[in-house]
């Protein structure tokens, strides 16, 4: 597969912070080199502050005098590194994490203090409003013109006399940074930062386990959006099968430690989720794409909290939010596939005006005349539409009756054939901050198409020992279309959210095949054409709260409703056969042209019927709707730094409803 990709996207600015130590003093003037690229020198307070350019695997570089040292770390678009560095003593303290984070997640995060300096006209300036995105309250200078604050490490747009700025807070260190305003209060402006104190409490790499798996009880593995970013694989099918144990059937299906189906379960943002499979519930993975996730958590032993079906695991499925800075992006890609682009396929002779977006428009629903036919075959009888009389059917008039829905289904089994069209991606996403007065409202959105052609040709089937010998050959034109909005607003200790995806996968499927059919041994020629519609719609309002002034006391809430619908119709199916002495089935296989109509290789059809029971056309869909209610409290007992205790405690009520229907018509004249 050969791909062209173009891509005009929005990135973050200063990703990578640096701050060098030698003796447990700042050193100055260290050079920084990054992929071999000298890219500054660190200032008085040992730090510098650079841009990173390009995804994946990098080397940084520190070198002060006749000491240095050199270490590798990855990143991915909008991700923000911390780097400490103890050049005496050759090590390195890396902090890799990515700035769309809720109110949760940086409660979690390691802690640090900004000390802020605001001055205008060169004088300090006091009972000056500052206010920082993200902790809900505006901060007021002392005499001094100073205010300090601990906060989670990260970057925060801070916002003074009406202009704004970002600032950075370093887990573990103390920063002191001046922010001048002049007089008309139209500009602002950052001096260099100064540190005041450090303190590094371990060793320990936190970018090598998400929160949810340090902070648990039970066995979990996380995929963060940094590895999802760094990835870029198109769908979370595609990802959870980079966890080890985990592993997906059909391109859909999870399967957690050998177990599937009733004994795995997922949610959406801890919802439980409706299927679009029509034997069982199992949520199809490939129709939630991964720009869409902002992590995939894989539990691997039982909660409470978890679903019922959930004794093989559990997958948890995070969507994006809260954006920490504008983000645009844009992604086109092109695909040509050697020996199928631009070669002549098979397709649905049946095509709508909607079918380039994977809707049908009507052109394949169900003739009402054949429910109608088939009903009163059924029953035996007729009944008059306007006087209610009953009338039995004789022979002569269930044999017409036949007639008439055989002449309804002849029709669009002929395929038509057209050249394979190059693969086709697009996508864009956009995302924002905005302060308000006292608060901070998030948007991100984001919205892909697809449009890509598959085959399996050829290839041989068998089943049996002996029987079912075939030659198949088999394409197939698959389009996506999704799209997800996330509004969220942060409010002092509250955060709220609004999240909707909606989500849309066709298949439409040509199948050819020649060769012996098992039973009696016959030559057989059989076709299968099938257009399949999976949709997944989903609306969901949620709520974090801090009930406590040190966070240790938090409720929770979501209220969700979704649905999932498949909707297949018109699945058309015909077996023709022939006695072996009429038509060899090997000589069928070696001399069948499969790009070509059959009209036009007649001369390769010696002896074939039709029987009885051999052509019919299927319509089926199903609908599965799901309404998820549940809140929790959650209880920091205690928390040491080496040890915690943690209480749990919710409800959750759920309503679900299938839906399916399902009719297969054929008839024996």
């Amino acid at each position: 597969l050969l791909s062209l990709v173009a891509s005009v996207g929005a990135r973050a600015a200063d990703e990578l912070l640096i701050y060098v130590f030698s003796a447990d003093a700042p050193t100055a003037g260290a050079e920084v080199v990054i992929d071999q690229k000298s890219v500054g020198k660190t200032a008085v307070d040992g730090s510098l502050l650079v841009d990173i350019s390009g995804k994946g695997m990098h080397t940084l570089s520190v070198v002060a005098g006749d000491e240095s040292v050199e270490t590798r770390f990855s990143s991915a678009a909008g991700q923000l590194i911390d780097a400490i560095i103890e050049i005496d003593l050759d090590k390195v303290f890396l902090d890799i994490y990515s700035q769309p984070e809720g109110v949760a997640d940086r409660q979690r995060a390691a802690q640090g203090t900004l000390n802020i300096l605001v001055t205008g006209g060169g004088e300090p300036v006091s009972e000056e409003s500052v206010y920082i995105a993200g902790i809900g309250t505006s901060l007021r200078t002392n005499a001094a013109g100073e205010v300090s604050i601990s906060l989670p490490r990260g970057r925060y747009r801070t916002q003074v006399a009406e202009q704004s700025a970002n600032l950075r807070v370093v887990g573990g260190l103390t920063r002191t940074v001046e922010l001048t305003i002049n007089d008309s209060r139209e500009t602002m402006e950052m001096a260099l930062p100064q540190l005041e104190e450090v303190f590094v409490v371990a060793s320990f790499d936190p970018t090598s386990l998400e929160v949810s798996e340090r902070d648990t009880t039970n066995i979990v593995d996380t995929i963060g959006v940094e590895l999802l970013a760094r990835f870029a694989d198109s769908d979370v099918a595609a990802s959870v099968v980079r966890v080890p144990g985990i592993s997906v059937q059909d391109d859909k299906y999870v399967f957690i430690r050998g177990l599937g189906g009733r004994y795995v379960s997922a949610t959406l943002n801890n919802a439980t989720m409706p299927s679009t499979n029509p034997t069982k519930r199992t949520v199809p993975l490939d129709l939630f794409p991964s720009n869409f996730v902002s992590q995939l958590d894989i539990k691997k032993t039982f909660l409470t909290s978890m679903p019922g079906e959930s004794t093989g695991g559990n997958l948890v499925i995070n969507t994006k939010t809260f954006p920490d800075e504008a983000i645009r992006g844009v992604n086109i890609q092109g695909g040509y596939t050697p020996g199928l682009t631009s070669e002549t396929v098979f397709v649905d002779a049946l095509a709508g005006d909607f079918d380039g977006l994977g809707w049908d428009d009507g052109t394949r629903r169900e003739d009402p005349a054949l429910s109608v036919i088939s009903g009163m075959l059924a029953s035996g009888q007729a009944v008059d539409s306007q006087t209610g009389e009953i009338f039995q059917l004789d022979d002569f008039t269930a044999g017409e009756l036949r007639r008439a829905g055989a002449l309804l289904l002849k029709d669009g089994f002929d395929p038509s054939f057209e050249s394979a069209a190059p693969a086709a991606k697009m996508g864009v996403n956009f995302g924002d901050l905005f302060l308000l007065d006292g608060s901070e409202l998030g948007i991100y959105a984001a919205m892909n198409y697809s449009n890509e052609w598959s085959q399996r040709s050829p290839f041989s089937r068998w089943q049996g020992e002996v029987a079912d010998n075939f030659l198949y050959r088999q394409y197939s034109n698959t389009i996506e279309l999704n799209g997800f909005l996330s509004v969220g607003w942060n409010v002092g200790d509250s955060t709220f959210e609004w999240n909707t995806v909606a989500s849309r996968v066709t298949d439409s499927q040509l199948e050819r095949s020649v060769g012996q059919e098992g039973d009696e041994f016959q030559a057989l020629i059989r076709q299968t054409i099938q257009w399949e519609e999976r949709q997944y719609l989903s609306t969901q309002l949620a709520g974090t709260h801090f009930l406590t002034d040190s966070g240790s006391l938090l409720f929770e809430w979501q209220a969700t409703l979704s649905q999932a619908d498949r909707y297949a119709p018109d699945r058309r199916e015909y077996d023709f056969t022939a006695t072996s002495s009429a038509t060899d089935p090997e000589t069928l296989k070696a001399q069948y042209d499969f790009q070509s109509p059959n009209d036009q290789q007649t001369d390769l059809f010696n002896g074939f019927i039709l029987e009885p029971g051999t052509i019919v056309r299927r319509y089926d869909e199903l609908v599965d709707d799901n309404l998820d209610l549940s809140g929790k409290f959650v209880w920091d007992v205690f928390d040491s730094g080496v040890s915690f205790a943690q209480l749990t405690t919710g409800m959750q009520f759920i309503n679900r409803r299938r839906d399916a229907d399902s009719a297969t018509y054929g008839f024996n004249v």
